[in-house]
Parts: C-alpha cells; sequence; structure tokens
C-alpha cells in the first residue's frame, strides 16, 4: 500500500516499469503523462544552460581568433573564421571596415573572384548606406567584372546603380 501511493504521488520514480504503470497501459491509459518530476526539469535546464555555455564560448573563441587574422592581414584565414562564426552565430555579418579591408587584400593579392565576391557582400549590406564608398566600389567591380570574368552585361548592371549625380567629370 505505501509503495502504491509513492508511486501514485510521483514521489519514487521507476520509468513506468512497475505493476500501476502496466495496468494504466493495459487499460490503454498512458502512463507517461505524469508531470516530470522536479528533479529531471532541473536536470534538463542544467543541460540546456551548459549546452548554451559551451556555445557561446565557442563563438568567443571564434569571434577572437577571427579578429587575431583579420589584425595579421590573413585574407585566408579570416574567410574561413567567418564562415566558422556564421555557422555558430547565423546573424553574425561583417563590419563596413572589415570588408574594405578585405577587399583591399583580396585586390592586393590578384584573387579577382574573391574580390567580386566581397565587393558585391559591401554593396549588399552598405551600399545604401555610404554611397561615396559605394560608388567607388561599384565601379571597381565593374572593371574587374569587364575586364578579368569578361561579363559586360554584369558590369552595365553595376554601373546602372550608380548616381549620375556621384561621378564627377
Amino acid at each position: 500500500v505505501t509503495g502504491f501511493i509513492l508511486l501514485k504521488t510521483g514521489l519514487v520514480e521507476n520509468d513506468y516499469r512497475d505493476a500501476l504503470s502496466l495496468f494504466q497501459e493495459a487499460r490503454g491509459l498512458n502512463p507517461n503523462k505524469r508531470p516530470p518530476s522536479k528533479r529531471k526539469v532541473q536536470e534538463k535546464e542544467a543541460e540546456k544552460e551548459a549546452a548554451l555555455m559551451a556555445q557561446q564560448e565557442k563563438l568567443r573563441v571564434a569571434e577572437n581568433s577571427l579578429q587575431m587574422h583579420l589584425n595579421g592581414r590573413n585574407l585566408e584565414a579570416s574567410l574561413m573564421q567567418y564562415q566558422r562564426v556564421k555557422r555558430l552565430n547565423p546573424q553574425f555579418e561583417w563590419t563596413e571596415g572589415q570588408l574594405k579591408q578585405l577587399i583591399s587584400w583580396a585586390q592586393q593579392n590578384s584573387d579577382w573572384n574573391r574580390t567580386i565576391t566581397l565587393s558585391q557582400d559591401y554593396l549588399s549590406k552598405f551600399g545604401a548606406e555610404n554611397k561615396a564608398t559605394a560608388t567607388v566600389v561599384s565601379l571597381n567591380l565593374a572593371t574587374l567584372l569587364l575586364r578579368k570574368q569578361s561579363a559586360p552585361i554584369k558590369a552595365r548592371k553595376v554601373l546602372s546603380t550608380i548616381s549620375p549625380n556621384l561621378l564627377t567629370p
């Protein structure tokens, strides 16, 4: 009788392998509908908190590594670290200064495909905010598309986004 009362009140845990649970299953009732014990709830919360802290630590390490590679002017490693940070935090984005710096490095290394990709990223993210810099990036992008990729239609499309007022004769 004491065991029955302890099981019924949920003070004793047995993973529903007791006679009461088997009897409820046989009658078509679900014995698993009991609310989880306080200990299980606390364990799940602790696991979630530990996983969140581990994720935040990974993100912090990845962001520090990204900054270290940017400071070291390492284009390849910076781009790889950016992808890692982006996987950990999908909302993470380059700053305007970082993108301009990466475009400059890619151009210095004659890495035209990366220069084009980074320039397109810059224009999509910051083109509306800084018209003067966006104009320079657009002109540079159009030149690369025309000369390095032989893509005059794409170059023309990029040039069409430039306001004629921003071009000085």
